[in-house]
């Protein structure tokens, strides 16, 4: 188990194609670089939520599926992964996420990989 900390640099939600980016701190199995998170529903559906899948993607075809749920109203939400491709492969993660300001939104939880 190891920690993430992020923060976003777009809002959550963003399906505008160009997604919220990350610098993400997977150091032993990502590359380095920015890692994009991509959602595939808009915020607001249902009302006062961001439910969606999401995608985190490091490059490479290195990528993980998950979930988030954001409440909008107290800004506040959780994101899990449940498993990947490439390097990220066997990647799971559960991520508490918090409103900082502006388009910031922080990122702390664990991370494993079931293959360890």
């Amino acid at each position: 188990m190891a920690t993430i900390v992020n923060s976003t640099s777009r809002p959550p939600g963003s399906t505008d194609g160009n997604a919220c980016s990350i610098s993400c701190r997977v150091e032993r199995q990502t590359a380095p670089g920015r890692t994009r998170v991509l959602y595939s529903q808009a915020a607001g559906v249902p009302a006062g939520l961001l439910d969606s899948n999401v995608v985190l993607d490091a490059g490479d075809g290195n990528r993980a599926v998950g979930r988030c749920t954001l409440d909008l109203a107290t800004r506040l939400g959780l994101c899990t992964f449940s498993d990947g491709t490439g390097q990220l492969a066997g990647f799971q993660a559960r991520v508490d996420v918090s409103y900082v300001s502006g388009f910031d939104w922080d990122w702390n939880g664990t991370y494993s990989f079931d293959r360890d």
